[in-house]
Protein backbone atom coordinates (compact mmCIF):
# COMPACT_ATOMS: atom_id res chain seq x y z
CA UNK A 1 0.00 0.00 0.00
CA UNK A 2 1.22 3.50 -0.78
CA UNK A 3 2.61 5.82 1.88
CA UNK A 4 0.24 8.64 2.79
CA UNK A 5 -2.86 6.62 1.97
CA UNK A 6 -5.34 5.32 4.51
CA UNK A 7 -6.61 1.83 3.77
CA UNK A 8 -9.46 0.05 5.49
CA UNK A 9 -11.89 -2.80 5.00
CA UNK A 10 -15.53 -1.83 5.29
CA UNK A 11 -18.54 -4.15 5.70
CA UNK A 12 -22.08 -2.77 5.45
CA UNK A 13 -25.57 -4.21 5.46
CA UNK A 14 -27.62 -3.80 2.29
CA UNK A 15 -30.55 -1.38 2.53
CA UNK A 16 -33.12 -3.89 1.20
CA UNK A 17 -32.46 -6.39 4.02
CA UNK A 18 -35.32 -7.68 6.19
CA UNK A 19 -35.87 -6.35 9.74
CA UNK A 20 -34.68 -9.56 11.46
CA UNK A 21 -31.35 -9.41 9.65
CA UNK A 22 -31.03 -5.71 10.41
CA UNK A 23 -31.54 -6.45 14.11
CA UNK A 24 -28.81 -9.11 13.97
CA UNK A 25 -26.51 -6.61 12.21
CA UNK A 26 -27.13 -4.08 14.98
CA UNK A 27 -26.13 -6.72 17.56
CA UNK A 28 -22.99 -7.59 15.56
CA UNK A 29 -21.95 -3.91 15.27
CA UNK A 30 -22.62 -3.44 19.00
CA UNK A 31 -20.52 -6.54 19.77
CA UNK A 32 -17.62 -5.10 17.75
CA UNK A 33 -17.83 -1.69 19.46
CA UNK A 34 -18.40 -2.83 23.05
CA UNK A 35 -16.03 -4.30 25.58
CA UNK A 36 -15.62 -7.99 24.78
CA UNK A 37 -16.71 -8.89 28.32
CA UNK A 38 -20.26 -7.79 27.40
CA UNK A 39 -20.68 -10.80 25.12
CA UNK A 40 -19.68 -14.01 26.89
CA UNK A 41 -20.80 -17.24 25.22
CA UNK A 42 -22.02 -20.34 27.05
CA UNK A 43 -18.75 -22.14 26.23
CA UNK A 44 -16.80 -19.48 28.15
CA UNK A 45 -15.39 -17.78 25.05
CA UNK A 46 -16.04 -14.17 24.16
CA UNK A 47 -18.31 -13.70 21.14
CA UNK A 48 -15.99 -11.14 19.53
CA UNK A 49 -13.00 -13.50 19.87
CA UNK A 50 -15.08 -16.26 18.26
CA UNK A 51 -16.03 -13.88 15.44
CA UNK A 52 -12.36 -13.12 14.74
CA UNK A 53 -11.50 -16.84 14.80
CA UNK A 54 -14.30 -17.58 12.33
CA UNK A 55 -13.14 -14.69 10.14
CA UNK A 56 -9.60 -16.12 9.92
CA UNK A 57 -10.98 -19.59 9.15
CA UNK A 58 -12.88 -18.10 6.18
CA UNK A 59 -9.70 -16.65 4.67
CA UNK A 60 -8.15 -18.34 1.64
CA UNK A 61 -4.55 -17.12 1.89
CA UNK A 62 -2.18 -18.95 4.22
CA UNK A 63 -0.71 -15.64 5.40
CA UNK A 64 -4.17 -14.59 6.63
CA UNK A 65 -4.99 -18.00 8.08
CA UNK A 66 -1.92 -17.62 10.32
CA UNK A 67 -3.18 -14.35 11.85
CA UNK A 68 -3.60 -14.62 15.60
CA UNK A 69 -6.24 -13.11 17.83
CA UNK A 70 -4.68 -10.10 19.52
CA UNK A 71 -4.50 -10.22 23.29
CA UNK A 72 -6.26 -6.93 23.92
CA UNK A 73 -9.67 -5.65 24.96
CA UNK A 74 -10.20 -3.91 21.61
CA UNK A 75 -9.64 -7.12 19.67
CA UNK A 76 -8.07 -7.50 16.27
CA UNK A 77 -5.86 -9.85 14.33
CA UNK A 78 -2.12 -10.02 13.73
CA UNK A 79 0.63 -10.77 16.17
CA UNK A 80 1.11 -9.69 19.77
CA UNK A 81 4.63 -8.49 18.89
CA UNK A 82 4.07 -4.73 18.58
CA UNK A 83 7.16 -3.96 16.57
CA UNK A 84 7.46 -6.89 14.20
CA UNK A 85 4.13 -7.83 12.67
CA UNK A 86 1.22 -6.19 10.91
CA UNK A 87 -2.18 -6.06 12.58
CA UNK A 88 -5.77 -5.24 11.76
CA UNK A 89 -8.05 -3.52 14.29
CA UNK A 90 -11.64 -2.38 14.47
CA UNK A 91 -11.92 1.34 13.65
CA UNK A 92 -13.02 2.88 16.95
CA UNK A 93 -14.02 6.33 15.82
CA UNK A 94 -16.37 8.35 18.01
CA UNK A 95 -19.22 8.23 15.46
CA UNK A 96 -19.21 4.44 15.51
CA UNK A 97 -19.26 4.27 19.28
CA UNK A 98 -22.12 6.79 19.54
CA UNK A 99 -24.30 5.48 16.71
CA UNK A 100 -23.80 1.68 16.75
CA UNK A 101 -26.46 1.25 14.09
CA UNK A 102 -26.85 -0.39 10.71
CA UNK A 103 -26.11 2.99 9.14
CA UNK A 104 -22.50 2.67 10.24
CA UNK A 105 -20.26 -0.01 8.73
CA UNK A 106 -17.84 -2.34 10.44
CA UNK A 107 -14.47 -0.89 9.46
CA UNK A 108 -11.19 -2.66 10.01
CA UNK A 109 -7.94 -0.67 9.83
CA UNK A 110 -4.81 -2.55 8.75
CA UNK A 111 -1.61 -1.40 10.49
CA UNK A 112 1.82 -2.14 9.08
CA UNK A 113 5.27 -2.11 10.62
CA UNK A 114 8.70 -1.48 9.15
CA UNK A 115 9.18 -5.21 8.58
CA UNK A 116 5.65 -6.35 7.73
CA UNK A 117 3.41 -4.71 5.12
CA UNK A 118 -0.08 -5.71 3.95
CA UNK A 119 -0.49 -6.42 0.25
CA UNK A 120 -3.67 -5.90 -1.74
CA UNK A 121 -4.35 -9.65 -2.15
CA UNK A 122 -4.27 -10.12 1.64
CA UNK A 123 -6.68 -7.22 2.17
CA UNK A 124 -9.05 -8.48 -0.54
CA UNK A 125 -8.98 -11.95 1.04
CA UNK A 126 -9.73 -10.45 4.47
CA UNK A 127 -12.56 -8.40 2.96
CA UNK A 128 -14.14 -11.44 1.30
CA UNK A 129 -13.78 -13.51 4.48
CA UNK A 130 -15.25 -10.66 6.58
CA UNK A 131 -18.30 -10.53 4.28
CA UNK A 132 -18.75 -14.32 4.49
CA UNK A 133 -18.38 -14.32 8.28
CA UNK A 134 -20.85 -11.45 8.74
CA UNK A 135 -23.39 -13.16 6.47
CA UNK A 136 -23.10 -16.36 8.54
CA UNK A 137 -23.56 -14.40 11.77
CA UNK A 138 -26.60 -12.62 10.31
CA UNK A 139 -27.95 -15.92 8.97
CA UNK A 140 -28.50 -14.89 5.35
CA UNK A 141 -26.64 -15.48 2.13
CA UNK A 142 -25.99 -12.02 0.74
CA UNK A 143 -27.10 -9.15 2.96
CA UNK A 144 -23.55 -7.91 3.75
CA UNK A 145 -21.19 -6.19 1.32
CA UNK A 146 -17.50 -5.55 1.93
CA UNK A 147 -14.78 -3.67 0.13
CA UNK A 148 -11.17 -2.58 0.51
CA UNK A 149 -11.08 1.22 0.44
CA UNK A 150 -8.02 3.38 -0.07
CA UNK A 151 -8.17 7.12 0.65
CA UNK A 152 -5.67 9.94 1.01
Amino acid sequence: MKDGFRVYISATINTYTDIVSISKWDILVNMMTSSKENYLLQNGKYARDQFYSDWVRNCSLDSNKRLELLDSNIGGLGSNSDLMHKKIFYNYDILTIISRTRDHPIQMIPVRTETSIWNLDELKDLSKALRETCNVYIGTANCISSVVIETI
